[in-house]
Parts: C-alpha cells; structure tokens; sequence
C-alpha cells in the first residue's frame, strides 16, 4: 500500500506518494539495507526518493550512486533522479554539473559514478551509497565500495549503504556471503511487484503469465525469489 509523505520547505511541500518499500528502508536501523526485488516493485525509485530527501534536508552530506558501468547509469539512474528532483518541485534548484555527474543543493552533492576505474573510489569517502545492479558487481568491489562509507555526520545521522537488484543467480555473495556472514549490520528487504500500486497493467499481467513459459524468470522477476543464472532475460 502507498501512502502521502509530505516534505519539506526546500521541497516546497511537495507532496509525494511513497511505498511501504521506501517507508522500510527509512525506518531501518542497519547499515546495509539489501533491496532484493522483482521487476516493477519500485524498489529503485523508492530509494532514489530516499536519496533526494536526504539532500533536500541533511547538512553536509555526500551521497554516491554507483553502478558498475556508467553508460548503464545515464541511461537508467540519471533519468530516475530527474523524475523525482521534478516530484519534489526543485529541479530547478539544484545545481547540476553535467559532465562530472554531481548534483549540488546547499552544502550536500550526490554524485553518480562507476567502478570503471577503482582507484577514484580510494579516494573518496561518502554518508550515503547507492549500489544499483549490486549482483554486478563483484565481492571485492562490495568490499571497496563499503570502506568509503565512512565520511563525516554532523547531525548524528547514520550512514547507510543501499543495494538493489534483481536475484538472479541463488549462488550470489550477496546472499551467501553478505547477508549471512554480516547479518549485525545488514537488512534484507524483499519487494515485488505487488508493493508498486502505480505499476501498469500490461506490466503486471506480463510478468503474472510468465509462469507459463520460464518459471526461474517468474520466480526472479515476478515473485522476486533467488533463481538460477541460466536461461535469464534481462532488461525487464
């Protein structure tokens, strides 16, 4: 089920509709929160909503989202973030520089980058990270990723690391490595297509008959269940 959020000031009182897949990575208390979904459930909007409140209405904040290669990320993330710096009426507010991929608004920055080249990520230290298509990603760059998440707080706000992908292979470190071996520190949150109210209907009923025709692909990409790599389909 959805329900109204309202914002703040700098977001001119937007007021923005919000699934229960935002409302539990917000009100989680981990440092890590894996966000293991279907196709459709909302799940990287949610925490793309997540990202641009906290830029909104922290102080001193650097925010990353990553994924593993950037042409992927201009043509998947960059255009989720426009869509909700437009919900949340400040577009036009935030200063964007479009080459180097940053987004400023006051003394808070999300950056969108890459694993393309390791070293820059060494160098950087962040309060909040995005890994999108985190079973891209291998577990040494996990390892990497997460040592960065150690910038300064001011506010007493906890940094946090989100996850999210599609579970495609029920070999994964993410769920036999990552999940168990860390389990003090991280919060497995699953969605389907069901917690997205806004999905269209073509949407639901395509992946409801897929049961038909390849059930690894319903139970990956309709009931968000860990499947086996072979015979997948991405891009869904």
């Amino acid at each position: 089920m959805a329900r109204k959020k309202r914002q703040t000031e700098d977001a001119e009182h937007a007021e923005l509709i919000v699934t229960n897949v935002f409302l539990q990575n917000m009100d989680s208390n981990k440092t890590v929160l894996v966000n293991r979904g279907g196709a459709g459930s909302g799940k990287s909007h949610a925490i793309t909503q997540i990202l641009v409140y906290k830029l909104l209405t922290e102080k001193n904040k650097k925010i990353l989202i990553i994924r593993k290669a950037l042409p992927s990320l201009r043509v998947s993330v960059l255009w989720l973030l426009y869509r909700v710096l437009s919900d949340f009426k400040v577009r036009s507010r935030v200063r964007e520089h479009k080459v180097d991929l940053n987004f400023f608004f006051g003394n808070n920055v999300i950056h969108l980058g890459s694993i393309d080249d390791p070293e820059k990520i060494k160098s950087t230290e962040w309060n909040y990270i995005w890994m999108e298509e985190a079973t891209e990603f291998t577990y040494e760059e996990y390892q990497l990723i997460r040592s960065r998440l150690r910038a300064p707080s001011d506010d007493g706000q906890k940094n946090r690391m989100f996850l999210s992908f599609n579970p495609i292979d029920e070999f994964h470190w993410i769920k036999d490595k990552l999940i168990p071996d860390h389990a003090n520190e991280v919060e497995e949150i699953h969605s389907t297509y069901k917690d997205n109210p806004f999905l269209i209907e073509e949407k639901k009923e395509f992946l409801q008959k897929s049961i038909d025709y390849d059930p690894n692909f319903y139970r990956v990409y309709a009931l968000g269940m860990w499947g086996k790599l072979e015979n997948i389909v991405y891009g869904v």
